[in-house]
């Protein structure tokens, strides 16, 4: 179920030249017809918008995703994040590694051909095979997978399959995307009435891992970046548990206790 979607259209000056859309007063307007009216860059972003093959575009719709992303480029700036479109999905379907039943936390930022990515971006993105979850096709930019006991969540797992291997460029694109996923969450939580989030420390991180991954000898800093420094970026501290959780994500696999995690009230 998409919880959330952020068609992220700054390209350019595209959000600041938006008077050009919203003097539009048809419906309907011809992408043609604004050819001389933007540069190369933000042109771009209307040639893909509402599908590559379709000529037009629905006027209302663009001014929505502009204003959109005007408020989107002010939260990417003040998480320190370059900004980049997504769908945020509350129950990832498909997922190749059976899950234990308890791990009822399944979310994810994926892309999709329908939002809007620079074409270079795109093409790489679109080529991605190795990744644990894809929605329509498209390969999932991070996922997050826990457990919420009562009105507290556990995060076991956070992780960015897209980027690994991927160009300078494609990893800068999506710089920030733990900060972006992470909030996602906070305001799903919040939705949920959940009073508490707690989160895996980098040690702990092997406990989560299927055994067909074979876990480095030392702590890679990606680990670190990812656990760490999101604990840190949200204001988290380390806590010890009330009970030990089973950090275990996959079925029938022994169970893998933890007594401290990084904790935070909602």
């Amino acid at each position: 179920m998409i919880i959330a979607r952020c068609n992220y259209l700054n390209r350019g000056h595209l959000l600041e030249n938006a008077d050009v859309f919203q003097r539009k007063k048809e419906d309907i307007v011809k992408k043609k017809d604004l050819i001389n009216c933007l540069t190369i860059e933000e042109y771009e972003v209307i040639s893909t918008y509402g599908g590559r093959k379709r000529n037009t575009f629905e006027s209302l719709k663009l001014n929505y995703d502009i204003e959109q992303s005007r408020l989107k480029k002010t939260e990417f700036r003040e998480m320190g994040c370059r900004g980049f479109s997504y769908y945020f999905l509350n129950d990832m379907k498909g997922f190749p590694l059976r899950l234990r039943k308890e791990i009822n936390l399944r979310v994810a930022l994926v892309a999709s051909k329908d939002l809007f990515y620079p074409l270079d971006i795109w093409r790489e993105i679109a080529r991605h095979r190795r990744n644990h979850y894809f929605y329509n096709a498209s390969p999932a930019i991070a996922f997050a997978l826990g457990s919420i006991v009562e009105n507290r969540c556990y995060i076991f797992a956070l992780q960015s399959d897209i980027l690994k291997g991927a160009s300078a460029r494609v990893r800068e694109h999506f710089r920030g995307w733990r900060k972006v996923i992470f909030i996602e969450i906070l305001r799903y939580l919040k939705q949920r009435k959940i009073k508490a989030i707690y989160l895996l420390h980098e040690k702990d991180v092997h406990e989560s891992c299927h055994d067909g991954y074979k876990v480095p000898a030392t702590l890679p800093t990606i680990w670190k970046n990812i656990y760490s420094g999101t604990a840190r970026d949200f204001g988290m501290t380390m806590s010890v548990l009330d009970e030990s959780i089973n950090a275990q994500l996959y079925y029938a696999k022994p169970e893998k206790q933890v007594g401290q995690m990084f904790s935070k009230h909602i």
